[in-house]
């Protein structure tokens, strides 16, 4: 059986991005040192907010599947789904019409 690939957000942006980030490496060398301390904070709370999250839906799970292996992460999530007794699934994956969604919140 031949599967076709998964379209994702972030397959659909590659063009873009990867212009954006040869114009940062040939024009701009100092937008594209990295993650600087900003970024690095935002990304901290956002965790944080996770975890706040999670915590406050008594049951929810958080999808640990890595994004590298869709299928893998699209049976788990299912099978999280399926469980009636977990209310939340968070960042969980599903795909409509050959197309891949994560989620931040899937309840």
């Amino acid at each position: 059986m031949k599967r076709t690939p998964l379209l994702t957000k972030s397959k659909s942006l590659v063009g873009v991005l990867y212009s954006q980030r040869l114009h940062g490496q040939v024009r701009q060398t100092e937008f594209a040192a990295g993650i600087d301390d900003r970024v690095q904070a935002i990304v901290d709370r956002a965790n944080v907010a996770r975890v706040e999250a999670q915590t406050a839906v008594s049951g929810s799970v958080f999808a640990e599947a890595d994004y590298l292996y869709p299928r893998v992460t699209l049976a788990e999530d299912a099978r999280r789904m399926a469980n009636s007794r977990v209310p939340a699934v968070y960042a969980a994956a599903f795909e409509h019409d050959g197309v891949l969604a994560r989620v931040d919140i899937l309840d």
